[in-house]
């Protein structure tokens, strides 16, 4: 009797040791990767599920940087993030491959041939590289001896082989035959943070700059000229996040930098603020998109919550992202409205 109490006095004492000490496990960080919504946002479903040789596993633990959906087929969908190469999807999400050339390093920019869902193109470090079979190959099509990354790419959707890179430098260089060669078009001095050809007119072309503001091209790249006039009464305007195409609306655009939500319906020449909730350099945004058939509608995520308005800004309706993780890329299906795609950050503990 006297052992038995003798034990149970031990593990008490060892129980109120460790709490004492605080020896406690820490929670697992909040999943980060992909969700969908095909409800306009109301609710979420994670899209993790990573296909390889080895087995089924997650990437519920990938920082998203970027999501870039297919133009033809909205099934497919490549994933850019932190150090993991090239994933990509072509069952809208439900399961991820990754690309075997590219299992590490982080892809800075990726687009897809309009005409050719298997032509594919992206940069790595300082160079591009061009897959003719849906990511089965790549061979390099560019490289910079200064080893300067080339930090975004786009293609023209009306004209076949046209494609303009930028660089950290601020150089804007163009092919015209599908990579074969090259010529510099621009010289902007700023990092390039993306290249955006409008859809209606590819002869139109928007550049955002890390310093230097957005630049604008009439005639494809021929001459370039300054857009920042309109953005100077708005402060933080020009800390470039994202700029994007209202697609139902001629000559459109939203940027957001951290003044928050700006918008264009002159191509460039006049902006006014989106209203929102919080004041005006306060709202950490991470990610925005509208609806393609509606203009008025505007989705947002910042760190932990989720916008949505139907009125262009008037009224917005608030909840909380489906995890701890920060927002960090929102699209939207053009096909399918309804359907969301929201990609996370992940969180070091």
């Amino acid at each position: 009797m006297k052992k038995k109490a003798a034990k149970i006095f031990c593990l008490m004492a060892l129980f109120l040791l460790t709490a004492c000490t605080g020896l406690k496990k820490q929670p697992p960080p909040p999943t980060s990767g992909v969700y969908r919504s095909v409800d306009e946002g109301v609710t979420w479903t994670r899209r993790n599920t990573f296909v390889s040789p080895q087995g089924v596993g997650s990437l519920s633990t990938v920082s998203v940087n970027k999501i870039i959906m297919d133009p033809n087929d909205f099934k497919a969908l490549y994933l850019l993030g932190n150090n993991e190469g090239l994933l990509y999807s072509y069952d809208a999400g439900e399961s991820w491959m990754q690309a075997q050339q590219f299992r590490g390093g982080t892809i800075l920019s990726l687009a897809v041939d309009p005409h050719d869902k298997c032509t594919i193109y992206l940069s790595f470090g300082n160079q591009v590289y061009k897959s003719s079979d849906c990511s089965r190959n790549y061979k390099s099509v560019y490289i910079d001896s200064r080893k300067t990354s080339v930090t975004a790419v786009a293609l023209d959707e009306f004209n076949f082989g046209v494609i303009y890179i930028g660089t950290e430098t601020g150089e804007i260089i163009k092919s015209s035959d599908s990579g074969l060669s090259w010529t510099t078009v621009a010289r902007l001095g700023s990092k390039i943070e993306k290249i955006l050809i409008y859809p209606k007119d590819t002869r139109v072309i928007y550049v955002p700059t890390q310093k230097k503001g957005i630049y604008k091209s009439n005639d494809s790249g021929v001459n370039w000229e300054e857009i920042n006039e309109g953005l100077k009464q708005y402060s933080g305007s020009r800390e470039f996040k994202d700029l994007i195409f209202v697609p139902s609306q001629d000559n459109s655009m939203i940027l957001l930098s951290r003044y928050g939500l700006l918008k264009t319906t002159d191509g460039g020449t006049n902006w006014e603020a989106v209203e929102l909730i919080t004041p005006p350099l306060s709202a950490d945004i991470r990610a925005v998109a509208v609806s393609p058939l509606n203009s008025e509608k505007i989705y947002y995520g910042t760190g932990s919550t989720f916008y949505k308005t139907e009125d262009g800004g008037q009224n917005w309706i608030t909840s909380k992202l489906p995890t701890g993780s920060p927002a960090s890329i929102l699209i939207i299906n053009p096909e399918e409205p309804n359907i969301l795609y929201l990609g996370f950050k992940s969180i070091k503990q």
